[in-house]
């Protein structure tokens, strides 16, 4: 009887230690499906996050371009601005000077002596100035043509970019 039981407890010890070699062997098999399983999204997530660098990159080169191209439009415009600031002191200046002719001189009594000088004054005044707006325009035209002609790239004036 002594035989059976040592034989039973012996066989219960085997099963015991084949139980917990399993146990071991199953733990260290899930252990590394689960490394494996966590390498594998991480190189995923890897590719994701270059490819998304990639196109952040892409984009940041296209804001850096509209920023400059903004930037020489901005100058073209203050050049613009500056000139036509000049052109407007140009024609207050003007301004004031016909005012006081026109308000310390009586040209209805001129007008009524000598109507062709009126008129021909008048005409060549209109024309003068016709010609000062346009030279002026052409002017400020030129100027920005050029400048803008010098930089690489850049649209016409007139032209907006997105």
């Amino acid at each position: 009887m002594i035989n059976i039981l040592k034989n039973l407890l012996g066989l219960k010890l085997n099963f015991l230690y084949n139980g917990i070699i399993l146990s071991g062997l199953l733990i260290i098999a899930g252990a590394y499906y689960y490394v494996t399983k966590k390498i594998s999204d991480l190189e995923e997530t890897n590719i994701i996050s270059k490819t998304t660098i990639l196109r952040l990159n892409s984009n940041n080169e296209k804001l850096f371009t509209s920023i400059s191209l903004f930037k020489e439009e901005q100058i073209i415009f203050n050049t613009k601005l500056e000139a036509l600031s000049i052109l407007e002191e140009e024609s207050d200046l003007e301004r004031k000077r016909l005012y006081e002719l026109f308000t310390n001189h009586n040209f209805k009594n001129l007008l009524s002596k000598k109507p062709g000088l009126m008129e021909n004054k008048i005409n060549s005044a209109s024309s003068a100035f016709s010609k000062l707006l346009n030279n002026t325009t052409a002017r400020i035209d030129t100027n920005t043509h050029s400048k803008s002609s010098n930089v690489k790239g850049s649209p016409p004036p007139n032209v907006r970019t997105h």
